[in-house]
């Protein structure tokens, strides 16, 4: 099938740049994983859609839900005059390209009979998704977040805050396993020694440390802490492999 992505611009986004960030779970912490699964799922009421993935990390799987498109099916934002990716379209990109060398809209995407989660049934069925299949089986590095936060119900059409917590794993980076470098390392093709590297940097301020996004929600019941749980091939222009 042709790929979804290969049509998306992102042309004039802001060189991106490396940030320090101020079931069952994962310590914060920086891990090597491989990729399970990673298909896209569409917004059921606007243009945007997240990617799913599910890496592992050691015999345990992570899944992350991660938007990268608005509501208008766009994956940038302005901001003072100026254009950026979306973070979580910048996320994806950066897997792909730690992963393969090539970006998101360069990737493989075939439609494939998965797992997944219904919520009517409230239990996993067989769906036809798509997926992209160039990165399954590619090992790569993440700094992994575990946080906790409000506990979501869907009241009406939206989900809202509740006073219960869970307890989820979110990545905030990724990372080329062999070298440990960001995509901007990479890109600038920087000799950085291995004590300055975003990655050793990441982790000497976040490791083991928990993020507590919780927020008391007046007027809700208070409820117990719960567990959350080769190079592709596209009709796009290509460009050049980022590791040479």
């Amino acid at each position: 099938m042709n790929n979804m992505f290969e049509n998306i611009s992102t042309e004039g986004a802001e060189e991106q740049q490396d940030r320090l960030g101020g079931s069952f779970t994962i310590d914060t912490g920086l891990y090597d994983g491989v990729i399970k699964l990673a298909y896209v799922l569409p917004a059921s009421k606007s243009s945007s859609k997240c990617i799913v993935t599910v890496i592992d990390y050691g015999g345990k799987e992570i899944t992350d839900r991660t938007w990268i498109f608005n509501k208008k099916g766009e994956a940038m934002y302005e901001k003072n005059g100026k254009k950026f990716m979306l973070p979580g379209y910048e996320l994806i990109n950066d897997l792909c390209l730690v992963a393969t060398g090539y970006n998101l809209k360069e990737q493989k995407v075939e439609d494939k009979v998965i797992k997944v989660y219904d919520p009517e049934s409230k239990k996993e069925v067989d769906k036809n998704m798509p997926v992209i299949t160039s990165i399954l089986g590619k090992t790569i590095s993440a700094a992994v977040l575990k946080v906790i936060e409000n506990k979501q119900e869907k009241v009406g059409d939206d989900y809202v805050d509740t006073n219960e917590k869970r307890e989820l794993n979110q990545t905030d980076k990724f990372f080329h396993t062999p070298t440990k470098k960001t995509v901007v390392e990479l890109t600038k093709k920087l000799d950085i020694p291995v004590a300055d590297l975003f990655y050793t940097k990441w982790g000497e301020k976040n490791s083991g440390v928990t993020r507590d996004n919780f927020k008391s929600v007046a007027g809700a019941v208070n409820g117990a802490l719960q567990s959350g749980s080769g190079a592709p091939t596209s009709s796009a222009k290509k460009s050049t492999n980022l590791f040479g």
